[in-house]
């Protein structure tokens, strides 16, 4: 089992936008003063090895087991509406193996 907590990336926000002639202009804040929320992931994988001549490894993995929405990065629409980009949700890994 793996757990892994960040604590929020920095970005610089879009603190207004300004429309001229049907187009939008953003005006930045200061530089890298906000943060994007914490980030916790947990990861569980079970391995099971068979002893041949050879060897195979099998195993399962769950990515991000506790399906928490972990957002690493803001988009905006062409308005600059900001959109939250997250994170894979829960995902399943089944692989393997072969040593020889």
């Amino acid at each position: 089992m793996k757990l892994k907590y960040l604590t929020g990336r920095p970005f610089t926000p879009i603190i207004k936008v300004i429309k001229e002639n049907e187009k939008y202009h953003p005006v930045y804040g200061e530089y890298n003063s906000s943060r994007y929320p914490n980030y916790l992931r947990m990861d569980l994988r079970i391995t099971k090895i068979f002893q041949f001549t050879n060897s195979l490894v099998m195993y399962l993995e769950v990515i991000n087991l506790t399906n928490n929405k972990n957002v690493i990065s803001y988009t905006y629409s062409k308005d600059y509406t900001p959109q939250e980009l997250i994170f894979i949700e829960r995902c399943f890994v089944l692989g393997g193996e072969f040593h020889f």
